[in-house]
C-alpha cells in the first residue's frame, strides 16, 4: 500500500517538473513573421535595422596661442563674452582669458567640425580653424588651440543645447602649392574634436513586436 502512495506521489511531482519545463521552453520562443522561434536563434541583423543619425555640424569659438608675434589682439565684446563663458578657467590658470586675447602672440579663431552619425562619445574628429575676418592676425602657424566647447550648428545660441563636442591641439597649415591667398590664417586639428554627447542611433524592428523588442 505503501509503495503505490510512494509511487503516486513520485507521478504527481514528476508531472509538474515536466510541465513547467514545457512552460519554461515556451517562454524562450518569440514570434516572428515566420513563426516561433527561439531567441538563441534570432539574429539582430534579421529582425530589426540600425538607424544612424545625420551628421551634425559643430561650431564654436577658440584661442589659438604659441604665436610668435603674428595674432592680434582684435575681437568683437560679444566674442569675448562667449570665450569668457566656454573657455576652461584651467586654461587661463595665469591670465584671464581677457589678457590672453590682448596679445599679438595668440588669436581668436572660428571652428568648425562635422561629427558623423555613427560617432561615439569621446571619438575624435577633425577641425577647421579660421582667424577673425576683422583681426589682423596673419598666421595661425605653430599655434595651439586651447580647449574649448563645440555645439551644434544650427542653434542660434550655445545655450540652447547641451556642449556636443570639445575642441584643441596643435594648428597644421595648408602648405601646398596650390593653397589659396591668405591660407595662413587658416588651418586643421587633426583628431582636435572630441563628442561629448552619447549616440542616438536606434534598433527598428522590421515588424512591430512587444516581445522581439523585449528579447533584444
Amino acid at each position: 500500500m505503501k509503495n503505490n502512495v510512494c509511487q503516486r506521489r513520485y507521478g504527481l511531482v514528476l508531472s509538474c517538473v515536466v510541465i513547467v519545463l514545457l512552460s519554461c521552453a515556451r517562454q524562450d520562443k518569440v514570434q516572428t513573421p515566420e513563426g516561433p522561434v527561439s531567441e538563441s536563434d534570432v539574429r539582430i541583423k534579421d529582425v530589426a535595422q540600425l538607424m544612424l543619425p545625420p551628421s551634425v555640424r559643430v561650431w564654436g569659438y577658440g584661442i589659438v596661442g604659441h604665436l610668435t608675434g603674428t595674432g592680434s589682439e582684435v575681437c568683437p565684446e560679444q566674442i569675448k563674452a562667449y570665450l569668457r563663458r566656454t573657455i576652461p578657467k584651467a586654461t587661463a590658470s595665469s591670465y584671464g582669458v581677457d589678457e590672453l586675447i590682448a596679445s599679438v602672440n595668440t588669436a581668436v579663431v572660428g571652428i568648425e567640425g562635422s561629427i558623423a552619425g555613427d560617432a561615439r562619445r569621446f571619438d575624435s574628429f577633425d577641425l577647421k580653424v579660421t582667424a577673425l575676418d576683422n583681426s589682423r592676425t596673419c598666421s595661425l602657424n605653430g599655434g595651439w588651440l586651447y580647449p574649448t566647447d563645440l555645439y551644434p550648428a544650427q542653434t542660434s545660441s550655445e545655450r540652447s543645447l547641451p556642449v556636443a563636442a570639445s575642441a584643441k591641439g596643435p594648428v597644421f597649415l595648408n602648405k601646398t602649392d596650390d593653397a589659396p591667398v591668405n591660407s595662413d590664417r587658416s588651418g586643421y586639428i587633426l583628431g582636435g574634436g572630441r563628442v561629448t554627447t552619447k549616440s542616438n542611433a536606434i534598433l527598428r524592428l522590421n515588424e512591430p513586436s512587444f516581445g522581439m523588442a523585449s528579447a533584444i
